[in-house]
């Protein structure tokens, strides 16, 4: 099959829109009851905050860019084998405009792959016309689609906020899939799998932000022998040590005058 082939009266009211969930997913019921984009190092990792990771954002800008620049060809059956068909309309989909709105080709291919490789799946939607010719193609959010199987048929489930679903038939959707799971649904999210990994990032990016907006001294305990122990003589030591910190850094000076009996001790590392 070709890619494009894929390609008594009773008061009665209005059924409102419904929300499906498949709760056999670990992810969809970790968005739910738990906690799904935390990290071991206590950093929230989402799509967005993973793109703060330069090494995240640099690699998916690289591969999308360089996929999406590579010589895209249209080719279709001859008794002899196969030949280049430039004259076919998903020839100028591929290779020009991917849809009314102006988007190019180069622009489409780039934003599917980038979704493909943050979120492991991209969702295409095929408009046709009455001839079932595709027209346009139509990135669709794949946070607002949802494959689902509907009489033994895969079909995807499109809602946006606030708005009715809409079904669409599995010939209706280019779906490109990075790591499919066994039921042939649902799917594997790169930034899920390896979340630990973006957030100790994230982690060592904050501490190392926060130290040297500090000027590179880290958390600090005050050990003295003056008044600690009541809440407020505490809040008077700590806001005085502050004090001091400032205006050493702020001389650029490398030597803390000490009170005596007291000691600066670092926290952690």
């Amino acid at each position: 099959m070709s890619l494009f082939n894929l390609f008594g009266t009773q008061e009665t009211r209005a059924a409102q829109p419904t929300q499906l969930y498949d709760l056999t997913d670990a992810v969809t019921f970790a968005d739910m009851f738990g906690d799904r984009f935390t990290s071991h190092a206590g950093e929230t990792v989402t799509v967005d905050t993973a793109l703060s990771v330069s090494a995240v954002s640099s690699g998916v800008n690289f591969i999308s860019e360089q996929i999406a620049s590579l010589p895209l060809q249209l080719f279709r059956k001859t008794a002899e084998g196969s030949e280049k068909d430039s004259a076919s309309p998903v020839y100028r989909l591929l290779h020009d405009v991917a849809n009314s709105d102006g988007d190019s080709s180069y622009k489409w291919r780039k934003s599917v792959i980038q979704n493909f490789l943050l979120t492991g799946r991209s969702y295409t939607l095929i408009e046709r016309n009455s001839y079932g010719v595709p027209v346009y193609f139509w990135e669709l959010d794949p946070t607002m689609v949802k494959p689902a199987r509907r009489n033994g048929r895969r079909v995807y489930v499109y809602q946006e906020p606030g708005a009715k679903p809409i079904t669409y038939k599995a010939s209706e959707i280019l779906d490109l899939v990075r790591m499919p799971k066994a039921d042939g649904l649902n799917h594997h999210s790169p930034i899920h799998m390896n979340r630990h990994t973006i957030g100790l990032a994230l982690a060592v990016e904050r501490y190392a932000s926060t130290t040297f907006a500090s000027g590179g001294v880290p958390p600090l305990q005050l050990v003295t022998t003056v008044d600690t122990q009541s809440p407020e003589g505490a809040e008077r030591a700590a806001k005085g040590w502050k004090e001091v910190l400032k205006r050493v850094l702020a001389s650029k000076s490398n030597i803390l005058p000490m009170a005596p009996g007291s000691e600066l001790k670092p926290i952690g590392f």
